[in-house]
């Protein structure tokens, strides 16, 4: 039998689905280094992510583009 409710919740468009993701951030990894004694020992710390500053959904990171970088742009 199926519930009315969970249908109806389901049907319902959420502000991720209806954001146009325009302020996107990029925040890149971040590394956390500490001397352990016999020598550098390296952590990431925060995680390379891009997400929507408006909703807070998480976006794929685009590829590079390979020849704005070539032209030095």
């Amino acid at each position: 039998m199926i519930d009315i409710h969970d249908a109806e919740l389901d049907a319902r468009i959420t502000e991720q689905e209806l954001c146009e993701h325009k302020n996107p951030n990029y925040q890149p990894t971040e590394y956390h280094e500490t001397d352990v004694g016999i020598g550098i020992l390296t952590n990431i710390s925060i995680h390379e992510s891009y997400t929507c500053d408006d909703c807070g959904t998480e976006l794929d990171i685009p590829e590079p583009d390979w020849d704005l970088m070539r032209e030095g742009k």
